[in-house]
């Protein structure tokens, strides 16, 4: 893209292009930071001592590569984000449909169920005692409530006001709140995957995270303009992300493909901008997220020498090509865009409704089978108490 862009103010200028080629796996020139201790490294040093005029690249405005370069007017606006990957999805745990609520709201439910036989067995008593009803002891009691619960049929009978009024206002909370869980459940699972989740809502949020180690960055271009300011700005957010990457480095790798792979299999976060060999790589890879919150917004220039060329003619030249080719600029840019939709895999969508799958309903049928099992158990054990009280009655 921008050997075109150089190309096409080359020619509104009438200028030849002799080009430098510069292999893509130069240890000393690419993927290294452009000033070192002041001074011009990497790619820019070329353009520092004269071996060329121009560099076919972006370059972003900081405060110490002005001190050394000057830039050009403006080429195009690009958006920067953090590349994270999706978190799995309800359907994906088996255990899901018991984490619609909290250890904290169970134990809730358990305690009202509790405190309703509790209530039951005392009304019980008093009919019993003064109405003279059939007494219904304290595990009948449990049986019936806990049959209501899960919304069993059974025959609850009160004779008393208190009781019958009771059984209503268990009935209208207690059912109405597990009957919620199954409800909440599908509900939740619906528009929670249909929604795009977002790790963090704030860089502050982020930064956070990355001091706690939740997550960690890592990096295949760590000579981009966001981490030189990362190591010298004082101002938000890059001097907290210093402190916070001082805790937890920054991982460094070879290659575009690793840093996105770590990010799909690993806790990874990936700077990108939308103009970088990261973001033209990330539309190969499924299940990623682009977080926008709190992330500049930047522009990309030409980079010109001050020191080996200070007031280079054809600076404002090329600056008033770039104006005056802002149109084609675009078109060029749109251009390369749409050839990246080419390259994109075949993603599953996203669409305003996520359906159910049979997995996290093998969590209930486990809940499920455990408890008919146990239930075999006690018949078993009751069958031999029983078979064992029938024989001691004949011997006797």
């Amino acid at each position: 893209m921008m050997v075109e862009l150089i190309n096409l103010f080359a020619d509104s200028l009438n200028l030849t292009v002799e080009p430098v080629i510069i292999q893509k796996q130069d240890p000393e020139l690419v993927h290294v930071p452009l000033i070192v201790n002041g001074k011009a490294n990497g790619l820019p040093k070329l353009l520092a001592n004269g071996s060329v005029d121009l560099i076919a690249a972006p370059f972003q405005v900081t405060k110490s590569r002005s001190n050394l370069f000057s830039f050009s007017e403006p080429l195009y606006t690009l958006s920067t984000s953090m590349l994270t990957h999706d978190p799995i999805s309800l359907n994906s745990d088996i255990w899901s449909f018991f984490r619609t609520y909290t250890s904290e709201t169970w134990t809730v439910i358990l305690i009202a169920l509790l405190l309703q036989i509790s209530v039951c067995v005392m009304i019980r008593y008093f009919e019993a005692k003064v109405i003279r009803t059939k007494h219904i002891g304290v595990l009948e009691s449990a049986w019936q409530m806990l049959r209501l619960q899960l919304m069993q049929p059974e025959k609850i009978y009160f004779t008393s006001l208190a009781g019958r009024l009771s059984i209503m206002i268990f009935s209208l909370v207690q059912c109405a709140v597990l009957l919620g869980v199954f409800s909440s459940w599908i509900l939740t699972s619906i528009i929670r995957d249909a929604a795009t989740d977002v790790p963090f809502e704030s860089m502050d949020n982020f930064v956070k995270g990355l001091m706690a180690k939740k997550f960690y960055m890592i990096s295949a271009e760590p000579d981009t303009w966001f981490f030189e300011e990362v190591n010298q700005s004082q101002v938000f957010p890059f001097k907290q992300l210093r402190a916070a990457l001082e805790r937890n480095p920054l991982r460094r790798v070879d290659r575009t493909r690793v840093a996105l792979q770590a990010v799909v299999n690993d806790k990874a976060v990936v700077f990108m901008q939308s103009d970088s060999d990261t973001f033209y790589t990330s539309v190969k890879f499924c299940n990623l997220n682009r977080v926008y919150q709190d992330m500049p917004v930047v522009t990309s220039h030409l980079m010109f020498s001050n020191l080996f060329r200070k007031n280079w003619p054809l600076a404002a030249l090329f600056n008033r090509s770039i104006v005056e080719n802002k149109m084609h600029v675009n078109r060029i840019l749109r251009k390369y865009k749409t050839l990246l939709t080419k390259d994109k895999p075949i993603c599953k969508t996203k669409s305003l409704h996520s359906s159910l799958s049979i997995y996290p309903y093998l969590g209930l049928v486990i809940i499920c089978m455990t408890i008919i099992s146990v239930s075999f158990f006690i018949l078993f054990l009751e069958n031999f108490v029983h078979s064992a009280k029938k024989s001691l009655t004949k011997i006797n």
